[in-house]
């Protein structure tokens, strides 16, 4: 992608403040939806990461922030399938990383080694959050530890959409969705995960230990990873980690839309962390609970770009969709997929029965 020279200027001044030294060339490499990445190749030939981070007044997370020191912490604890942290500009809200020579991992190529590589970085972060040391970092991003929490942050989501008042064809589509075909469903979901919760002796209300908390990227999966040049998978953004429900980090990385990997794909997944994290208390049963409900989020995240901010973020990050429309319409169809995989029952934990 073409860099203007006001970008090359700034990300030249940038490179030269943090590493001493001159930028020969740059380009664009990544077409994430929160930031945007450059490859930058220095005057002693040594290539890196610059990546400039979005930031909003209505968005008080600080993902330069969470991101650097996130990983800061993990590479000094020996955790190496990430990039390297090297230097942050606070004022620019910009960071430079090792710069990883590699292509992004098709979900329809992930192999079950791809799978065990997932695991085992979950299993390292697990690991880590035993230390006393970890119990400085923040929490994960919308991080519930209650079922009560992922109830109340939906409703939270559910509310900001419908109180938006725009007139419009896809606006009205995205009312009638909403009160026609989501909240009934959201209704049900609720009172099924209740009655569940008092079947299993789960708490709806009560606070998950920190004992059965984990370190999490969040947004975690193949579509946050890079295959290098020697077959290694090495897992990027963690602009949402923190601590986390591990109840969550399995149900994100299923239900994520850009996670469309092959059922045994995902049923060796869950097998691998039910093993992993066997020492978390009523893991398998809270996972089956929380499904649903992380299902129904996920169709109100597909429903982001109806708000402004979110649109200004996608603008920011380089998106190149012009046309406002076909877009709300898009994700209007993605989330519509989505509750339609909920209400089929969530047939992708049929491995949990």
């Amino acid at each position: 992608m073409k860099i203007n020279n006001s970008l090359a200027l700034c990300l030249k001044t940038v490179c030269t403040d943090l590493l001493g030294l001159e930028v020969t060339s740059a380009e664009r490499t990544s077409s994430g939806r929160n930031s945007r990445t450059y490859r930058v190749i220095c005057d002693n030939h040594a290539q890196y990461a610059l990546k400039l981070y979005y930031h909003d007044k209505s968005d008080f997370r600080d993902r330069l922030n969470t991101e650097f020191t996130s990983l800061q912490y993990l590479w000094q604890n020996k955790i190496r399938c990430i990039p390297r942290p090297i230097a942050l500009d606070i004022r620019r809200n910009c960071a430079i990383y090792e710069y990883i020579s590699g292509r992004s991992i098709n979900s329809k190529e992930v192999t079950r080694r791809d799978i065990e590589c997932a695991v085992q970085f979950l299993t390292e972060l697990k690991q880590l959050s035993r230390n006393n040391s970890s119990r400085k970092l923040p929490d994960a991003s919308e991080a519930c530890f209650s079922i009560k929490m992922i109830i109340e942050n939906i409703d939270q989501r559910l509310h900001k959409l419908l109180i938006f008042k725009k007139t419009g064809q896809y606006y009205a589509g995205l009312h009638r969705f909403l009160a026609n075909e989501f909240a009934p469903l959201f209704l049900s979901v609720k009172n099924r995960c209740k009655l569940n919760c008092k079947n299993e002796d789960i708490s709806f209300d009560d606070i998950l230990p920190r004992a059965d908390r984990t370190l999490s990227p969040s947004d975690f999966g193949f579509h946050n990873a890079l295959r290098n040049d020697n077959h290694e998978i090495i897992f990027v953004d963690f602009e949402y980690f923190g601590w986390d429900d591990p109840a969550k980090t399995v149900s994100d990385f299923l239900l994520h839309p850009a996670m469309d990997i092959k059922e045994d794909l995902k049923e060796r997944f869950v097998k691998l962390i039910f093993e992993r994290f066997r020492e978390i208390k009523f893991l398998r049963e809270r996972v089956k609970i929380v499904f649903p409900l992380f299902g129904l989020k996920w169709c109100l995240i597909l429903l982001n770009e109806y708000l402004p901010e979110n649109l200004r973020r996608r603008k920011f990050a380089g998106d190149q969709e012009q046309d406002v429309a076909r877009l709300l319409k898009r994700q209007l169809v993605k989330s519509k997929k989505m509750l339609c995989n909920v209400k089929k029952g969530c047939r992708e934990f049929s491995c949990c029965k």
